[in-house]
């Protein structure tokens, strides 16, 4: 069947000779049209009309598949630059980034050209596989068959392979690993998809050498390229960090999309200050998705606190974590990101001095939060403090924290 324009449908429609099963298959076409035409600048309805091409399970959107929506939108309009979006394992995120999104780039820019990177190659090659499913699909031909009204690009067949995707605007997706080697084009907008597996030392250097000495500089030009990087926290030190630290300068936006809302949280999920999606929008104890993810297993995945913290929830955890105890000491929580009304309790302890001098003892005290049995520390203190210090010191938590006083730490 020829393909259609919007505008072609119409004036068919309009025929006084059309029988009723013609008119059934035009408006059927007339459907996937409007669609289609509004896919080309609509990264969401993209995403859900094709979604059954890439992925055996069905769409589920939900604010934080929205938020990544909208930023991946800010960063094909150069709005943003440098992104990273921390979420956990199996939350759309390759299918949202390096999977959807440079078929969707290239309905509109198909000169874009994407390096598309990740820890595993195999796993590279599967994830361009089911992102040149999208671009082969029967709805997908009204942009790539030359003879359609809304034609834009075509695949170059000579040059794609199971690691490349070529078209013939000057486009291309092409994947690579830390352990493929040097990459040997450059790109216009750069995808990395978790690029380290683990939290080994080993292998996290290696992703951040690889980053910073083969990646980067590859940039067709520094000053429009695009990097994108999708992750699950790994820990301290892990690619997150270190761009982060590394590259102050190059105003990194981060979206932070952890499992459960907790005490810990912070409710402001990005600092891109264009964001529709900025708060989270859930309740302390909502998960991302609660058929997926309700109570009984959100305790279970509790159980490692190590795990929990880094792979789930997208922060460090301390040195010292255990199963028992959660010690967000080594997080970098200021006061404004603390929302006292979260926890049940404020706890304060003091083993107070009796005199403030140079040979006087230490005053010292702990200050946490009780939420759900568990105990979150984001205070220690040790000091020579006089009365009225420690007055202020009272007055800066909520009213409803319980005082100890000269306890045994």
């Amino acid at each position: 069947m020829a393909i259609l324009s919007l505008e072609e449908i119409n004036d068919r429609l309009n025929s006084p000779s059309l029988d009723d099963h013609e008119r059934v298959e035009l408006l059927i076409q007339k459907k996937q049209a409007i669609l289609l035409s509004k896919c080309s600048t609509d990264y969401k309805a993209f995403v859900k009309l094709f979604w059954k091409y890439q992925s055996g399970d069905d769409f589920r959107p939900n604010f934080g598949t929205d938020a990544i929506i909208e930023h991946m939108m800010a960063a094909k309009r150069r709005e943003i630059r440098r992104l990273i979006i921390n979420i956990p394992p199996r939350n759309a995120k390759s299918s949202l980034t390096s999977i959807s999104f440079p078929p969707f780039v290239w309905l509109t820019a198909p000169r874009e050209k994407f390096y598309y990177l990740s820890y595993s190659l195999e796993l590279t090659k599967d994830n361009l596989v089911r992102g040149r499913n999208i671009i082969l699909s029967e709805p997908y031909s009204i942009f790539t068959d030359p003879n359609s009204p809304d034609y834009v690009y075509s695949l170059a067949s000579d040059m794609n392979t199971k690691t490349k995707i070529f078209n013939n605007r000057s486009g291309h997706l092409i994947t690579g690993s830390p352990k493929s080697g040097t990459l040997g084009k450059g790109y216009s907008i750069g995808l990395i998809d978790d690029l380290s597996s683990s939290d080994d030392p080993n292998e996290l250097n290696l992703a951040n050498t690889y980053f910073s000495e083969k990646f980067k500089d590859r940039a067709d030009n520094q000053s429009t390229n695009v990097i994108i990087i999708i992750m699950q926290k790994l820990g301290k030190g892990d690619l997150t960090d270190y761009v982060l630290s590394t590259y102050k300068s190059e105003n990194w936006i981060r979206l932070v999309i952890p499992l459960e809302r907790d005490a810990l949280s912070d409710p402001i999920i990005t600092n891109f200050e264009s964001a529709k999606i900025k708060e989270d929008p859930r309740q302390i104890g909502e998960s991302i998705d609660y058929e997926r993810y309700p109570p009984s297993v959100v305790e279970s995945l509790k159980i490692d606190q190590k795990i929990w913290q880094t792979k789930y929830q997208q922060r460090n955890p301390s040195k010292d974590l255990n199963s028992s105890f959660i010690d967000p000491l080594s997080i970098p929580v200021s006061d404004k990101q603390i929302h006292y009304s979260w926890f049940d309790y404020i706890v304060t302890g003091w083993d107070t001095a009796v005199e403030v001098s140079k040979t006087a003892n230490y005053t010292v005290g702990i200050t946490g939060g009780l939420y759900k049995d568990i105990i979150y520390i984001f205070d220690m203190f040790r000091g020579q403090y006089d009365l009225l210090r420690r007055i202020e010191y009272f007055k800066y938590y909520a009213k409803n924290t319980l005082w100890l006083s000269n306890f045994i730490l």
